[in-house]
Order: structure tokens, then C-alpha cells, then sequence
């Protein structure tokens, strides 16, 4: 015979079906029937034993008794709603204590037993404990958050994709602090297909494999340009993300503005191979140049000729009135040299007061002569320098490829001495490689 709880009421039978009784007490899910004053008047066994009460203990108590503070008027609205009969069933999650004031998440479906005439009376709950998924979500939540609050620190992007690469999230400090970034631009979108996107170096067909392939990428940078016309360097870091199940189920990552550090790369990059003060290449990307010309006029059957420039009264000037003042008229040297020759000629200074001219496609020494005579008549034009006309003149000289050398090494030096015949002629002149040796 079936023993009377503590409150004076018989544990409800299941119409005598004492093998479902028996299942219910072994089922290793909590299982509690509780009165429509919100009394438990029965609870199994593994219920009891997660809560930490004995079932004469627990039988009697309230469900408020047991519940979380904060959890206990959570069921209130939806109870209401079963009773009335407008639902037969509801599942919700809420936070119990135990007996040692420790708490624990249930996942509960709660239906209604009623009687003959349709009177309400008890609820059956069916309670499984969901604590572990509880903290994971939490701790998931607090680490994005961690992760947000140092994004929102930095002057990184946070975004997030689905499993077509659209944008489902673009957020962050860097996003507030970037005025031409449109969010509502982003959303719905794949990288390469935002607006401003330049078609740079970047290869996005492989790009795009490695994202088909779920592999996670670092520092891939492209850029884009804003609506002002300004062209930004983007870097991304991304993340591939699975669901439970362990399903493809997107991107996450952060993205920054390199832009800066691209501009100072490429600044420096400038630097190793221009001169700082006129702009024109150096000695160093000279070189580079003047042997890819001998590699494909040596392929294609070409002639060009090579220059040697030097500055003639340079020193006085720059001795009497200042290194300030020489360097303006080295500058304004170099732009009349740039002027004075093609587009397609280079001129590079090699230090000091001396230049360099590489002269494409010349067919003959005339024509070579006539480049020279250009320059003798630009250089000899004087420059005004604090209030004083100053005037210098250039000794130039002259070397062919194939005609007078065939490799760099000589084409300088063959240049070079002629420049020094000109010199001793009286400055101020043009002399070629052979010419008058």
C-alpha cells in the first residue's frame, strides 16, 4: 500500500500501473508532480538526490522554496496560460537550489493532469539537468565578451560570416573610429564583394579556395577605397567555426587598417632606391635599371647610350652661399634634366653634383648628341637663389651600347672618361666614348 506524504496526500498513482511507477523511480531524469498550490507531491529519486533532500523533505515544499531568487516567478505567466487551457504543454529552463544552497539548471516540460470534468490537478514536470550546457553558454558569452571588450580596446574590427561568406556581424572600435566604413554596406556581403574594393596583386580565386577548404588564414591583405577616393590597406585574420554537430557553420576574425604601415613600407622602399633630396633613383635602382635595358636590347636588337652629367661651378656656389642653397639648385638640376629628356629616358643622380642619363632606343651617336645639347642648354639657364641669379654649367659624356661596350661596368666607365675629356676641353661641352682619345 502506498504510504501518505507529509502533507497528508497519497503520491499519485498512474492508474496502478505500478511497472510505470517503478520506471519512473529508476528513469535517471527528475520526474515531480506538483499541486496547483505549486506544492511538490511527488518527486523520484533522482530528483531528490540532485536537489540533496530526502523525499520527505522535499514532498511538501514549495517550487519557489527550491527555486533561484532570481528564477522563481519565471514558470508564473505560462502556468497561467496552461491552466487555462489555452496550451497543453511548455518547456522552459530555469535555476533550482540544493538542499547546500548550490545552484543547478534545469531544462523542464511541464503539461497539466486534469480530472474527470477537466479540473486541474497537479502538474506533471519533467525536469533533466542542464547545468553543463548552462556553464558552457556562459563561459562561452564571457569569453566573446572578453574578446569584444578587447576589440573594442584596440583599433581592430570584429566581424563574423555565415557559410556562404556573407558578413553577419562588423562591429568594433576600429569600425567607430573609421568614418567611411558603412556597416549596413558590410552586412550581407563577401570581402571582394564590397563596394571600393580595388583589384590590386590580391589573388582572391585563392583566397576564396582556402575559405572552401575551412582553413583558417592570417594577415591576408587587400584594400579598398573609401567614398572620399583615399585607398585604405586592410589586413584579416580569420577563424573557421563549426556548429555542435560539427558542421561548417562560417567565420569569425578581426580585420585592422594597415594602411599606415603599407605607406611606411612603401616609403622606405622609395627611400632605398630614390634619392632623398631631388627624388630621382639612385645609384642602386640605376643599376637594376640599366641591366634590365642591356638584357633586352641585348633580346630585341636595341641601341640606347648612357650619360654622365657633372655639375661644372657647383662647388663655389654651394661653398659661398650654403648647403641649403646648393640643394635647391640640384633639385631644380634634376627637374630641368627630367624636363629635357622622354618620358621614357631616366635620369638618376649618383651622389653630389653628378647625374646619370639612361637614353632609350638611341639609333646613333647623333642622336645621342643631340640629347646632350638639351641638357648643356637647360643646366646653363640660371636659378634664382636668395634674390641671386646663380649659373652652372655641365660637362656631359657619352657611351653606346652596343657600339662602345656591352655591359654596365664598361657603358659607366666608357661615359665617365668621356665626361672628363669634356671637362678639359673647357666644361660646358658634350664629348662621346672615342671621341678626340
Amino acid at each position: 500500500m502506498r504510504s501518505m506524504s507529509s502533507t497528508g496526500q497519497r503520491p499519485p498513482a498512474d492508474d496502478g500501473d505500478e511497472p510505470f511507477q517503478s520506471t519512473i523511480e529508476r528513469a535517471a531524469i527528475g520526474i515531480a508532480h506538483v499541486d496547483v498550490e505549486g506544492r511538490f507531491i511527488h518527486a523520484n529519486r533522482w530528483l531528490c538526490e540532485l536537489l540533496g533532500y530526502a523525499r520527505e523533505e522535499l514532498v511538501g515544499m514549495t517550487v519557489k522554496q527550491v527555486s533561484h531568487p532570481e528564477d522563481r516567478d519565471v514558470t508564473d505567466g505560462v502556468r497561467a496560460k496552461l491552466r487555462a487551457g489555452l496550451i497543453d504543454s511548455f518547456q522552459t529552463e530555469k535555476r533550482y537550489l540544493r538542499k547546500d544552497g548550490s545552484a543547478v539548471w534545469f531544462g523542464l516540460t511541464i503539461s497539466l493532469k486534469r480530472g474527470p470534468l477537466g479540473e486541474p490537478l497537479h502538474d506533471i514536470a519533467v525536469m533533466q539537468d542542464v547545468s553543463a550546457r548552462k556553464r558552457a553558454e556562459e563561459e562561452l558569452r564571457r569569453s566573446n565578451e572578453r574578446f569584444r571588450s578587447l576589440v573594442n580596446l584596440s583599433s581592430d574590427w570584429f566581424w563574423e560570416q555565415d557559410a556562404e561568406f556573407r558578413f553577419t556581424t562588423f562591429e568594433g572600435q576600429g569600425v567607430a573610429d573609421h568614418g567611411d566604413v558603412s556597416v549596413s554596406a558590410v552586412i550581407g556581403k563577401r570581402p571582394w564583394e564590397l563596394a571600393g574594393v580595388v583589384e590590386t596583386s590580391v589573388d582572391w580565386e585563392q583566397h576564396r579556395a582556402r575559405l572552401l577548404r575551412h582553413e583558417p588564414f592570417r594577415d591576408f591583405e587587400y584594400a579598398y577605397r573609401d567614398r572620399k577616393g583615399k585607398v585604405h590597406y586592410i589586413s584579416a585574420n580569420g577563424e573557421p567555426v563549426f556548429d555542435e554537430r560539427g558542421a561548417f557553420a562560417g567565420y569569425h576574425g578581426t580585420t585592422r587598417d594597415v594602411t599606415e604601415r603599407k605607406l611606411n613600407d612603401e616609403r622606405i622602399r622609395h627611400l632605398a632606391t630614390h634619392d632623398g633630396l631631388t627624388g630621382l633613383p639612385n645609384r642602386v635602382m640605376f643599376s637594376q635599371m640599366l641591366n634590365f635595358t642591356i638584357e633586352s636590347s641585348r633580346r630585341y636588337g636595341r641601341r640606347f647610350a648612357v650619360l654622365f652629367i657633372d655639375l661644372d661651378g657647383f662647388k663655389a656656389i654651394n661653398d659661398s652661399l650654403g648647403h641649403e642653397a646648393g640643394d635647391t639648385l640640384l633639385c631644380e638640376v634634376a627637374a630641368r634634366l627630367k624636363k629635357a629628356l622622354r618620358a621614357s629616358d631616366v635620369v638618376a643622380r649618383l651622389g653630389g653634383d653628378e647625374f646619370v642619363a639612361l637614353l632609350q632606343e638611341v639609333a646613333h651617336h647623333e642622336q645621342m648628341a643631340h640629347a646632350a645639347r638639351k641638357i648643356l642648354s637647360a643646366v646653363i639657364e640660371p636659378v634664382e637663389i636668395a634674390g641671386r641669379a646663380c649659373g652652372v654649367t655641365a660637362s656631359i659624356g657619352g657611351s653606346m651600347y652596343p657600339d662602345d661596350a656591352a655591359d654596365e661596368r664598361s657603358l659607366m666607365k666608357n661615359a665617365d672618361g668621356a665626361m672628363y675629356r669634356a671637362k678639359q676641353d673647357g666644361k660646358n661641352a658634350f664629348r662621346c666614348h672615342g671621341e678626340g682619345a
